[in-house]
């Protein structure tokens, strides 16, 4: 009898493992089609916004044409000013660096012509 009771335990345990994982997979289920609508509304608004600026870049045009402003011409010196501040802020983050560094090396070796104070 002893090899029943075992066994009768053993399959207990098998079905709750099983019921277990059936309501962990309803759950991801579940997250999996929350996901998916949050992903169809994220993109319909994507491309809501994405039509309103097409909308808002024509009407500075036409704007920016009634006004004699080359477009064109405007938004090359803005690429140009931005790639000069990016140029210029990674020029100035060595410079601090190597400031730093020669910092260090003052203190680690004394003056900065190399001898050291007694």
């Amino acid at each position: 009898m002893v090899g029943l009771g075992n066994a009768a335990q053993k399959l207990q345990k098998l079905a709750d493992m099983a019921d277990d994982l059936y309501q962990k997979m309803n759950e991801v289920r579940n997250q999996i089609q929350a996901m998916r609508e949050t992903v169809e509304h994220t993109d319909e608004t994507v491309e809501a916004l994405e039509r309103r600026v097409e909308e808002q870049n024509v009407l500075l045009e036409a704007l920016a044409a009634e006004q004699g402003i080359d477009v064109e011409r405007v938004l090359a010196e803005a690429a140009i000013d931005e790639a000069e501040d990016t140029n210029g802020d990674a020029d100035a983050e060595a410079e601090d660096t190597n400031g730093d560094a020669d910092a260090e090396a003052e203190d680690t070796n004394g003056d900065a012509d190399g001898t050291t104070a007694e």
